[in-house]
C-alpha cells in the first residue's frame, strides 16, 4: 500500500462519517450492523463523508434504514479484513478500500478506543 493511500485512509477515518445501518442499534441490543449493498455482484459497505455527499450519491434511491454519523475510528473497529468499503460511492471523489487496509492503517487508533 502506498504512503498516499495510507494517508488518505488515516485522514478519512479520523473524521466523523455517515453510514447506513441495517436497523437502529437501540432495537437490537446496541449492536451496530452496517448495511451492505451489491452492484455487479460485488458487495460493499457505503460510507459518506458528509450529508451533502450522502444526498448526492443517493438522490435516486429511497433509503429506509437509519443513517448514522459515526466516529471513523469506531467504524474501522467494526470492519473485518474481508469487508470492502466504498467512500462516497458514485461521486467524483469515490475511494475504495478493503477492510484489511483500513484496519492496518487505523490499528493504533482502534487500540486507543479501549483506553
Amino acid at each position: 500500500m502506498s504512503q498516499a493511500h495510507s494517508e488518505l485512509i488515516d485522514r478519512l477515518f479520523s473524521e466523523k462519517l455517515l453510514v447506513i445501518l441495517e436497523e437502529d442499534p437501540n432495537t437490537n441490543g446496541n449492536k451496530i450492523i452496517l448495511s451492505e449493498y451489491v452492484i455487479d455482484e460485488e458487495s460493499f459497505i457505503p460510507v459518506f463523508t458528509s450529508e451533502d455527499a450522502l444526498e448526492e450519491a443517493t438522490e435516486e434511491i429511497e433509503i429506509e434504514q437509519p443513517i448514522w454519523e459515526i466516529n471513523g475510528v469506531l467504524l474501522a473497529s467494526l470492519l473485518t479484513n474481508e469487508d470492502f468499503v466504498v467512500v462516497n460511492p458514485g461521486l467524483k471523489d469515490q475511494e475504495d478500500f478493503t477492510g484489511a487496509e483500513i484496519i492496518e492503517v487505523m490499528k493504533e487508533k482502534i487500540t486507543a478506543l479501549g483506553d
